[in-house]
C-alpha cells in the first residue's frame, strides 16, 4: 500500500472523540437537521467535562465543536494532563473560553486561570462563557484580561482579514500581514509585568503567529522557569526562533499529536509526520520527566476515558 493512501486512512480512522464519547455520534448524525432548525447566530454545546459552551454556529472552530464535540483534541488532552489541582494557568489568545473551561476544571476550585483576548467581539463572547462557568463548585476561578500580550507595553493594531468572518481566530497583531483587510486597536502589555512573582503551571499560547513577540516580553518568568509547561501552536518546521527561544531558556521542546487511542509527544524535529488534521502543536516544559510520565498513558482524561479522567 503506498504511504499518502495509508496516510489518509489513518487520518479517517482517528477520530477518538466518537470511539471514546459515542454519544458523539449520534450529535454528528442528526447535525443535519438541527443545522436546518437554526435560527440565530450562535450554537451551544456541552463539552465533555460538562461546562457549556456558546459559539458562533458557522464558525471554523463552531462546526468542529458540533460535529466532534471539542476544537483541537491534542492541546485540550494536554492541558488536562499536565495540570495539577491549585495550581495558576494562563490561557493567551482565549478565544471564545473553551481552553479555559478545561484549564479551570483541571485544577479545580483551590485553582485559578487567567484568559487573554484582545479581541472586542470575541472577548464579548468569552465574557458570556466565562460568566456561565464562574462559581461552579468543581472549577477553577477565572480571571479575564482584555488585552494582547507583547514584547511591550502600548497599544497594537489587532487585524481581521476577509477569513474572519468565517473563522474568528485568524485575528492577528502580525503587522506585515498581506491578508489583512480592517484592524482595531487593542491594549498590549509584557507577560513579565502581568505576572509579577507569580509561578505558573500551564500556559497555552495561541497568538496566531505573534507567539514569539509574547514570549520575548516574558524573559525573566522563562529564564526563572516559573512558566512549568507552555502548549503553543507553531506552522513552522522545527526548529523555530519560537521553539529556539524556549530552547535557550532551558525548555525542552516536543511535538503534539494525536492517535485513535491516546495522545502523542515527540522530540520536536523537523522530519516529524503529522498523523491527524489538527493545527501543530508543541509543548515546551521545565520538567520533561514529569511531562513524559503524563503524556505517554493510552486515553483521552477530557473525553472522560483515561489518566485524570475523574478530575
Amino acid at each position: 500500500m503506498n504511504l499518502p493512501l495509508l496516510s489518509r486512512m489513518e487520518n479517517k480512522l482517528n477520530k477518538p472523540y466518537f470511539l471514546f464519547r459515542p454519544t458523539q455520534v449520534v450529535r454528528r448524525l442528526a447535525l443535519p437537521l438541527h443545522q436546518r432548525r437554526l435560527t440565530g447566530e450562535f450554537d451551544h454545546i456541552r463539552l465533555p467535562w460538562g461546562l457549556p459552551l456558546r459559539f458562533r454556529a458557522r464558525d471554523k472552530s463552531g462546526l468542529c465543536y458540533a460535529r466532534r464535540g471539542v476544537f483541537d483534541l491534542p492541546v485540550c488532552e494536554a492541558l488536562w494532563r499536565l495540570s495539577d489541582p491549585g495550581e495558576l494557568a494562563l490561557d493567551v489568545g482565549a478565544n471564545i473560553g473553551q481552553m479555559t473551561s478545561a484549564l479551570s476544571a483541571a485544577v479545580g476550585p483551590t485553582g485559578r486561570v487567567i484568559s487573554f483576548e484582545p479581541h472586542p467581539e470575541i472577548f464579548a463572547l468569552l465574557h458570556d462563557n466565562v460568566a456561565r462557568w464562574n462559581g461552579a463548585g468543581d472549577t477553577g476561578a477565572i480571571e479575564l484580561r482584555h488585552l494582547g500580550l507583547a514584547s511591550s507595553c502600548g497599544t497594537a493594531q489587532l487585524g481581521m482579514s476577509e477569513a474572519f468572518e468565517s473563522n474568528a481566530g485568524t485575528a492577528s497583531m502580525c503587522a506585515d500581514d498581506e491578508r489583512i483587510v480592517r484592524t482595531v486597536d487593542v491594549p498590549i502589555r509584557r507577560l513579565d509585568d502581568e505576572l509579577g512573582e507569580a509561578c505558573v503551571g500551564v500556559m497555552k499560547l495561541d497568538v496566531e503567529g505573534y507567539e514569539l513577540e509574547v514570549l520575548r516580553g516574558a524573559p525573566k518568568a522563562l529564564a526563572e522557569h516559573r512558566i512549568r509547561d507552555i502548549v503553543f501552536e507553531e506552522f513552522g518546521e522545527a526548529p523555530t526562533p519560537v521553539s529556539e527561544l524556549l530552547q535557550s531558556s532551558g525548555y525542552e521542546v516536543y511535538s503534539l499529536d494525536q492517535t485513535l487511542l491516546g495522545p502523542m509527544m515527540e522530540p520536536a524535529r523537523a522530519d516529524w509526520r503529522r498523523r491527524s488534521t489538527e493545527d501543530p502543536s508543541y509543548l515546551a516544559t521545565a520538567d520533561p520527566e514529569r511531562a513524559r510520565d503524563r503524556m505517554q498513558r493510552r486515553g483521552w482524561a477530557v473525553l472522560g476515558r483515561g489518566p485524570y479522567g475523574g478530575r
